[in-house]
């Protein structure tokens, strides 16, 4: 005999009007929540749980019994257009070398200049020159510059940074513990008159605070673009030019089963933009690379590496939304008290 699904009773549809009435009271105030943890989470909540776990830490080094100290390092500074700060940056260079007290290499790489830098370099005997005919980017202003290093430490620094007479020496003997794959400095900001941007001394501060736990409690995430070194063996470029790559070759460090330390000891100074519409764009291409950098390493999501990929997610990723959990936050908020007044009303 054939049957027939019995009729939806009177009762199952006062429950599903029930269930709704009940998604509709808690699915706003559940958003109201998320929206504000996720605003205060990465500069409230992540630096008080580092903080808690790094209590009484510092950077744990160990120095094994056949480790030495190493022996050469090579200074590599990419170049495009930089006539108006390379002999400056080349005489602060080659005196942090010479102060360091091993053997050295300075290579710039001129990514298709098309002002002095080349001239102005060339003045400098000390100094090895490559020059690329066509734009690289920055990956491949390092690819060529790498071919032609000989130091056991490669040290990425940028034109437009000055180094502490001592900044190679604290770079350096991060080195002496055989786990240690690279390190991180700290680039102060001199911020310029009128610039506007006299509040991203707070972030710098913080960004570095961050590092500096981070090391402490497992590896940095991500190096200062402008002051940063890794043993030369080590070094894994991406196959394309990227813009997170100073946080995709330091992760690629960690990914090979070494650590990736900050030294705030290894100091160094760089001026800010000239105004808020340059810092912005600069900010919108570091976000794009944070982003870029999940794609290209993967492996961070995995149980073997998964601090590193539970410390990318809340500091590189989660200070980024922000804005959206702040609108998203403001918007429930209004509506909140829209509400509040019709009903009054």
């Amino acid at each position: 005999p054939l049957t027939t699904k019995p009729a939806k009773t009177l009762s199952f549809y006062v429950g599903a009007n029930n269930m709704m009435t009940v998604i509709g009271v808690y699915l706003p105030f559940a958003v109201l929540v998320t929206a504000c943890i996720g605003v205060v989470y990465p500069y409230l909540l992540y630096p008080l749980l580092l903080g808690m776990l790094t209590v009484g830490k510092r950077v744990r080094t160990r120095e094994a019994s056949n480790c030495q100290h190493p022996k050469s390092v090579t200074v590599l500074i990419p170049a495009h257009n930089e006539e108006l700060v390379i002999k400056v940056k080349l005489e602060n260079t080659l005196s942090a070398c010479r102060a360091a007290g091993i053997s050295w290499q300075v290579i710039v790489v001129s990514d298709a200049s098309t002002d002095r830098t080349i001239e102005v370099c060339s003045c400098f005997s000390e100094v090895e020159i490559v020059e690329l005919s066509s734009r690289t980017g920055i990956v491949g202003a390092f690819r060529a510059g790498c071919a032609r290093a000989r130091g056991e430490v490669i040290v990425f620094s940028d034109a437009d940074i000055l180094l502490s007479s001592e900044t190679l020496g604290w770079l350096l003997r991060g080195f002496d513990d055989p786990s240690v794959g690279g390190v991180c400095g700290r680039t102060a900001m001199v911020v310029q008159s009128g610039s506007g941007l006299d509040a991203e001394k707070i972030n710098v501060f913080l960004r570095s605070w961050i590092r500096e736990k981070q090391s402490n409690l497992y590896s940095s995430i991500g190096a200062d673009g402008a002051n940063w070194a890794i043993r030369r063996h080590l070094i894994r470029l991406p196959d394309r030019a990227l813009l997170g790559d100073d946080l995709v070759i330091p992760l690629e460090v960690i990914h090979q089963g070494f650590r990736y330390l900050y030294e705030p000891r290894a100091h160094a100074v760089e001026v800010s933009p000239s105004s808020v519409e340059y810092e912005f764009r600069r900010k919108v291409r570091t976000i794009r690379g944070g982003l870029q950098a999940a794609i290209q390493c993967p492996w961070m999501f995995s149980r073997r590496f998964w601090p590193a990929g539970f410390h990318y997610l809340s500091w590189k990723v989660s200070k980024h939304l922000v804005p959206v959990w702040a609108i998203l936050f403001t918007d429930r908020k209004s509506t909140r008290l829209n509400s509040s007044h019709a009903t009054i009303s």
